[in-house]
Order: C-alpha cells, then sequence, then structure tokens
C-alpha cells in the first residue's frame, strides 16, 4: 500500500464539472489500494458536509486557507501584488496565486513529515509546487489539459489580430512554464492520447502515460432514448471552450437542424450558462436552463447529445457521461480527439457545421438508429472509462515502477 500525498488547488464539492466528478471518482478509487491524503485550498465557501463526503472515502483531508479570502481588503491587495509580482517574474497570474506564505509554509510542513511514498500534483498552475517536497521520492504530474495547446488554438480560430498575437504570446509563455515545471517530476499523466505525444516531443524520455478518464457507471444508468426533438449541450460555462460550443450550436447549427426539424429544441445545462450565456436567453428553440439537481434525468428526457468543441484540450467528460447514459452523440473531430471510437459506432463525428445539423437532423427521426448507437456508447465506456474495466491501469499509473 502507498502513501499518496493528493494536491489539487480546487476543491471537487459541490461537483459542478465533469472535472470535479472526475477527481472524486478518482480520490475513491485510489483510496481502495492505498492511502490517500488530499491537500487543497479552502476559498472560505467551503462546507462542513461537502468535506465529510469527502473525509469517509479517503485516509486524510488537509485544507488550506490563503490570506487572500479572508477579507476583501486582502483579497484586492494581493490581487494586485500578485499581479506586479507575475508581470516581473513573468509567470502566469494564476501560478503567482498560489504562491503565498499560508500555502508554501503548509506545503513545506507535509514534506517534513517523511510519511508519503508518492506525490500527485493535479493543476497545471500548480506545479512549481513540486519544489516543496524534496522528501517525497516519487513525483506525478497529473494534467487535465494542455493549456498551452489550447491558447494556440484558441489564436488559430480567432479573427481578431491583436487577440490573435495575445494568444499566440499566451502560448508560448505556458509551453515554457510548463516545459520547465515539468523536468522535476518523474512522470506525467494526461488525458488524451495526442496530447500525450506533445508532451513526448516536449520533454523527450520523460515517462508520460495517459489516464483513461473514470466514470461512475453506477451512477449514471443507460436510458430509453428520450423525447426526440430535443438536443442536450451540457457542460460548465466558465470554461471558455463550452462557451465557444454553446454559441455554435445555438446560432449556427441549430437553425440548420430546424429548417428540417421545426419541433427541435436545444437545451443548455450547466453551471454559470444563465449569467455566461445571457445572450442566447430567448432565442429561438434554445432553453438556458442552468444547473440540474440529477443529470440522470436530463440525459433522460432528451434524444440527441451535441458537442462541437472549436477549442479545448484534454478530454470530454461530458461526452464521456452522456455516452454512460445511452446517448446519441454528435460531436467533431476535436470533441472525439482523446477517444478510440469510430464514427457511426459509438457516436457520430462530423467537421463541418452542414454535416452535424444532417446527421442530428436524421437521428432525431430515427429512435432504432439513436438505441443502437446508445448502446454501442454505453459498452464502450464500460470498457474503457469504468473503474472495472480498467482498475489494473490505473493502479498503475500511481505505483512507482
Amino acid at each position: 500500500m502507498n502513501k499518496i500525498l493528493f494536491f489539487k488547488q480546487l476543491f471537487p464539492y459541490p461537483i459542478r464539472s465533469g472535472t470535479d466528478a472526475n477527481t472524486d471518482s478518482l480520490l475513491r478509487f485510489l483510496s481502495q489500494d492505498n492511502e490517500v491524503h488530499f491537500v487543497s485550498l479552502d476559498d472560505g465557501n467551503i462546507v462542513e458536509s461537502d468535506k465529510s463526503i469527502l473525509e469517509e472515502s479517503i485516509g486524510k483531508l488537509s485544507l488550506i486557507r490563503p490570506h487572500n479570502t479572508r477579507s476583501r481588503i486582502e483579497k484586492y491587495a494581493y490581487a494586485i501584488w500578485n499581479r506586479i509580482v507575475a508581470f516581473i517574474k513573468g509567470v502566469p497570474i494564476a501560478v503567482q496565486y498560489l504562491n503565498t506564505v499560508p500555502i508554501n509554509k503548509e506545503l513545506h510542513q507535509l514534506n517534513e513529515d517523511h510519511s508519503h511514498d508518492v506525490l500527485v500534483i493535479a493543476y497545471w498552475n500548480a506545479l512549481r509546487k513540486v519544489k516543496c517536497f524534496k522528501n517525497i521520492p516519487f513525483k506525478i504530474a497529473h494534467l487535465h489539459d494542455a493549456n498551452f495547446l489550447d491558447a494556440k488554438r484558441r489564436a488559430d480560430i480567432s479573427v481578431d489580430a491583436v487577440e490573435k498575437r495575445k494568444l499566440a504570446e499566451l502560448s508560448r509563455r505556458l509551453k515554457d512554464y510548463e516545459k520547465n515545471a515539468l523536468a522535476d517530476f518523474d512522470r506525467i499523466i494526461v488525458q488524451n492520447p495526442a496530447e500525450a505525444k506533445v508532451y513526448q516531443k516536449l520533454l523527450p524520455g520523460k515517462d508520460v502515460r495517459v489516464f483513461p478518464v473514470l466514470v461512475d457507471t453506477d451512477k449514471i444508468k443507460p436510458h430509453s432514448t428520450g423525447e426526440e426533438s430535443n438536443l442536450l449541450l451540457l457542460g460548465n460555462f466558465k470554461h471558455h471552450p463550452n462557451v465557444d460550443s454553446a454559441h455554435y450550436v445555438a446560432r449556427t447549427i441549430l437553425p440548420q437542424v430546424r429548417e428540417r426539424n421545426s419541433d427541435a429544441r436545444l437545451s443548455i445545462v450547466g453551471h454559470h450558462a444563465k449569467t455566461e450565456l445571457a445572450d442566447l436567453v430567448g432565442l429561438d428553440g434554445v432553453d438556458v436552463i442552468g444547473p440540474v439537481p440529477n443529470l440522470q434525468d436530463v440525459f433522460c428526457s432528451h434524444s440527441v447529445f451535441v458537442a462541437p468543441m472549436r477549442v479545448g484540450t484534454g478530454i470530454k467528460i461530458k461526452i464521456l457521461e452522456a455516452m454512460a447514459a445511452g446517448m446519441a452523440v454528435v460531436t467533431n473531430s476535436l470533441g472525439a480527439e482523446a477517444l478510440s471510437v469510430k464514427s457511426g459506432q459509438q457516436l457520430e463525428i462530423r467537421d463541418d457545421a452542414h454535416g452535424m445539423s444532417e446527421v442530428i437532423a436524421s437521428l432525431i427521426s430515427d429512435p432504432q438508429r439513436r438505441r443502437l448507437l446508445g448502446a454501442a456508447a454505453r459498452k464502450f465506456i464500460e470498457d474503457h472509462h469504468s473503474a472495472n474495466g480498467v482498475a489494473p491501469l490505473i493502479n498503475s499509473l500511481y505505483r512507482p515502477d
């Protein structure tokens, strides 16, 4: 049994996104055969019930309360100070925000305990904190996204020359940061096979492996197809790729679908939808719903899941969840980039708005095809993304060779 110190800036409860759900599933899984000590930041809004949920499934929980969460004056003072220091050092502001006395003090104290075999740092802006843990023999970086690649993709699709230059420069700085920070890790875990190749090229000789993102197949059940004309788009809309995707579907794809199926409607579900997508409220055929207490009910009441991604990296957990629910999923090559699937077998892949609207309209009018696609999708998730299907692989990822 290994003793794992798992550090992630963002506390996963309440679960607001696929990333939170994935963190929760991973911590529970690792705790079955390891002693897991989870360390996270307390922004002042974590409630006792959420702490208790996590404490029941892992070995130990530690929360660090940075100064900049304790009062409004401290918050603004630290914001100004961190921006100045980040500019002088040439580091991303998100990295500098973690460079506070309470965080550094607590992490150095954990290092002095000499009680952990494996360190996992699970967020890009915390990578430099690896230097606080000289006494832990094996260090793992678990990356959810390739941030420098995301910035490059945003630059590639931007039509604004100034924004394009800024994003290209951001991509360069993030790439330099990640290359330098990741050099101190023994292993890098990513969630996308294509991105594994990017990091292997960036850091030749480094041990880079792919994590098969876990989906709770006991919680998300397959269901009979929902109302034929109901389309579903899901996401956390503080995440810019989801905002871009929602606009693309609502303004470009849905009108083309409604030319063939006038009853077709799009439901947009997820945290921050009503604030970040306020301009879509009232749009013909669009229902901006926001967060819901039970995703299973939402999956059951819709027939086709749409998720075209024009930017972003990592793996699209919302697509995995919809597949687990047995929905017919329509995405594009970027949305399916991390999945070993074939269009027409486990989901449908189209890379232009016309092709996507055609296949969505076709699925709306063909319940049998939706059922077959959904059943194949569920089988794929059970084989490749459930704890039962990939348990040996996951255990090997967090165990020193």
